[in-house]
């Protein structure tokens, strides 16, 4: 795994096993739609992808994590799982040590347009942990990755859209 501004390294699902830290989920949306997202109501979603800053502290990880993301069907508990029901997971940026979620959160919104509310109802600083990328994810993915790679004792990796192709949905019987 990469330190500091080393090259930042590509990891499977099995490799982020156990392993706790914080997360950019990229999603692709492919139609503007409204979704009703739990208590939040509903919320108008543009066409084009997302980042999702979340974050994995108890058991099974990082991997354990980004296994649910990609799960189908399963129970919607967080206001992700909504999304998630439309939208199409295309990689995530893994940060194994020197960012907290909410300080991540806060970065984005400050150079990125957010979804008021969206995954943050217990984090009051940032107001929001989904954010707009528009038609290109590209730029957007560079800053986050520039920025890490520039914070001390941060250390990144990306869980790139290959291993999501190999790593399909799973199927889950849906627990009450």
């Amino acid at each position: 795994m990469s330190k500091g501004s080393g090259p930042v390294e590509t990891v499977s699902l099995n490799e982020l096993s156990d392993r706790t830290g914080t997360y950019v989920l990229v999603l692709e949306l492919e139609g503007a739609c409204k979704i009703s997202v739990g208590a939040l109501g509903v919320v108008s979603f543009n066409e084009g992808y997302y980042a999702y800053v979340g974050s994995a502290r108890g058991p099974g990880g990082l991997g354990a994590r980004l296994r649910r993301h990609l799960s189908r069907p399963k129970k919607r508990l967080w206001h992700i799982d909504f999304l998630l029901h439309r939208a199409r997971p295309r990689s995530a940026v893994v940060f194994l040590s020197g960012m907290r979620e909410d300080s991540l959160a806060a970065l984005l919104r400050s150079f990125l347009c957010s979804v008021e509310g969206f995954g943050a109802s217990d984090d009051l600083t940032s107001g929001s942990h989904l954010f707009y990328l528009g038609d290109s994810p590209s730029e957007a993915v560079r800053q986050i990755v520039g920025f890490a790679s520039s914070t001390p004792g941060c250390r990144i990796a990306m869980f790139p859209p290959e291993n999501l192709a190999r790593s399909p949905p799973v199927e889950h019987s849906q627990q009450h």
